[in-house]
């Protein structure tokens, strides 16, 4: 998707797994169509880390996946560790 901004750090190889999961209403018991639970796991450099990202947001608005949701925060704080501890 075009809207998603791409995951890439000059000279550092990252791995990432995002998550999406649907909420469940407690009265009905049956899942939400428009209420999520996103998670952002990643880590970098990839082959040999030395940092580790873990974020989550529960029911976000206006998106439904958690790459549309994640994706940036992840790569300011990446970079912000990067410039810091470099």
């Amino acid at each position: 998707d075009e809207k998603i901004p791409k995951v890439k750090m000059d000279h550092y190889a990252i791995a990432a797994k995002t998550g999406t999961a649907q909420m469940i209403d407690p009265i009905t018991k049956s899942y939400y169509d428009d209420r999520f639970i996103h998670s952002w796991f990643g880590y970098f450099p990839a082959y040999e880390p030395r940092f580790l990202v873990f974020m989550y947001l529960v029911n976000p608005r206006g998106v439904q996946y958690a790459s549309q949701s994640l994706t940036e925060p992840f790569v300011n704080i990446s970079r912000s560790l990067l410039n810091y501890y470099q």
